[in-house]
């Protein structure tokens, strides 16, 4: 990439001594041209090493973004639990950064920022659905189903937060509720960051 804003340079000073050889009518003298070709050198630089900077700053940005599903592919139920829960994902499909817990279920964010999260949780039978994304002790969106005329229902939620370095996030199944997973996987927790701030 250095290479290629180094040609851009070139080029740029080639073009701009040319430009500025043609637009000196009156005054052309050769100090004159080169004092015009230096000044735009020089701003030009200044330029180069901003855009150099960003390049930087971009390619800095922590990558993180993870994705997991409730269980390894066996048909299984989570709860009821006399009490709430933290939904455990065990199964992890994506961890970059390693900010998501498969131990645990909780995800802990790294640096602050605008964070991005998804979930989607499935049950079945005569079973009743509540389950909450937290922030550290608060609750922030839940999605909530009673078992009706049919026997499968799943519910879905997406929310932005801003985090603080080390706040976490996790998904919480409240008491007496219960999850059903098999080899189809319909229970997943998601969540990525958008930028850092």
């Amino acid at each position: 990439m250095k290479g290629k804003l180094m040609g851009l340079l070139s080029f740029y000073i080639l073009a701009l001594s040319g430009s500025g050889l043609s637009s000196e009518t009156n005054n052309n003298s050769p100090e004159i041209c080169c004092s015009l070709t230096k000044d735009q050198c020089n701003d030009l630089a200044v330029r180069l090493t901003n855009l150099e900077d960003k390049l930087k700053a971009t390619s800095e940005t922590p990558k993180i973004a993870f994705s997991a599903i409730l269980f390894d592919g066996k048909t299984q139920t989570l709860g009821p639990f006399n009490a709430a829960t933290t939904v455990v994902f065990a199964k992890v499909l994506t961890n970059i950064g390693s900010a998501y817990n498969a131990n645990t279920g909780i995800f802990t964010a790294l640096v602050p920022g605008t964070y991005y999260f998804s979930f989607t949780v499935f049950f079945h039978l005569k079973a009743n659905l509540y389950v909450t994304l937290m922030k550290n002790a608060d609750r922030i969106v839940s999605v909530w189903d009673n078992q009706g005329g049919d026997t499968n229902d799943s519910g879905t939620h997406t929310v932005t937060l801003q985090l603080a370095v080390g706040d976490h996030v996790y998904l919480r199944l409240n008491e007496n509720k219960q999850l059903y997973d098999d080899a189809n996987h319909y229970n997943s927790f998601s969540g990525f960051l958008l930028f850092p701030l």
